[in-house]
């Protein structure tokens, strides 16, 4: 059965609510004529999608899995305007340890004071093990391609916000995390590096300090994700090279605007759900007693075959009890 669009359900609840509107076209659906209650439809079916999607996270058409490659991450502090630029290479003074900018991320730069910060991806130019040897607070250069001194001191090591990897990421199944060396930068990949595939243990905010320290770690392969107390997240060890990071989650909503969007993140066979549901909404507004005892029944009926069909199947056997 195909999906139907936002016209064709905003249609659908016009004509069972039996009110005096000619049906929308694709042409007039962004600009209705003459009257707001084609706008309220609109609103009642966006809105009946939306509760849907969130009434429970555990839904099977809600869930999905990312692969995402991760690099190094640093956060720098800016002491001049307009710290870095994505290919600019910088070198501390210090430790004389080189990396290039490969991305510059809205992550931290969260304490108001003035301060420009930057979180950014990096790719060590020497050597991946070069990273164990910066310095915390160490001022850094610009070494290309326009050389610069005192652009910036190092903050920290960098973190990751998974709906900045993944856009449609509501929530996160932090039990879910794998890991495995980027397929892309490995040399002459093959089917047995599916064997280098490891299990992340999660350590959430609470614990993580038993485990995490400002900027020095370990170096090795991450086998922990950390939950950081601003909600971002972490590895430990901490990564040099690229990583192929999995992991399950909850999509977040994704609202219908044009009016051959469809609610693709809802079974098709579940439309009729989100019509009945904006002729509840209509029913209610309106006052129409019957129709809306007419709009909750059907709800009921798609609620149940919803609950029946698209949450995990509960295990009862340790509730069954032994008749003999």
């Amino acid at each position: 059965m195909a999906q139907k669009s936002y016209l064709q359900l905003v249609n659908e609840a016009l004509e069972e609510s039996k009110v005096t509107l000619d049906p929308l076209t694709s042409l007039n659906f962004a600009s209705p004529p003459r009257t707001q209650l084609y706008n309220l439809f609109k609103g009642w079916i966006n809105r009946a999608y939306k509760e849907l999607l969130i009434k429970r996270n555990e839904w099977f058409y809600r869930k999905e899995r990312a692969v995402v490659t991760i690099y190094p991450r640093l956060q720098l502090r800016a002491l001049v305007l307009g710290l870095v630029n994505v290919g600019d290479v910088l070198v501390g003074q210090s430790s004389a340890v080189r990396f290039e900018v490969l991305d510059i991320h809205a992550v931290e730069d969260v304490e108001s004071d003035a301060v420009i910060e930057y979180t950014v991806s990096v790719e060590y130019v020497d050597s991946p093990a070069d990273a164990d040897n910066l310095v915390l607070n160490e001022v850094l250069d610009r070494q290309s391609p326009a050389p610069a001194a005192d652009i910036g001191r190092i903050k920290g090591r960098g973190r990751y916000k998974m709906d900045e990897l993944v856009a449609s990421v509501y929530e996160v199944d932090e039990d879910s995390f794998t890991l495995q060396p980027a397929v892309d930068f490995t040399a002459n990949p093959s089917p047995t590096d599916s064997t280098n595939l490891i299990q992340l243990m999660f350590i959430g905010p609470d614990y993580y300090k038993r485990y995490y320290t400002e900027f020095a770690s370990p170096s090795g392969r991450p086998t922990a994700v950390i939950r950081m107390p601003d909600g971002n997240y972490d590895l430990y060890p901490r990564i040099n090279t690229p990583y192929d990071l999995g992991f399950d989650y909850t999509q977040a909503p994704a609202l219908m605007v044009n009016h051959d969007d469809t609610p693709n993140m809802l079974d098709d066979k579940y439309d009729d759900l989100l019509m009945w549901m904006a002729v509840s909404e209509y029913a209610d507004w309106d006052e129409r007693t019957k129709l809306f005892a007419r709009a909750r029944k059907k709800i009921d009926k798609w609620g149940y075959l919803m609950d029946r069909d698209e949450l995990p199947e509960v295990i009862a056997d340790i509730f069954r009890f032994d008749s003999r």
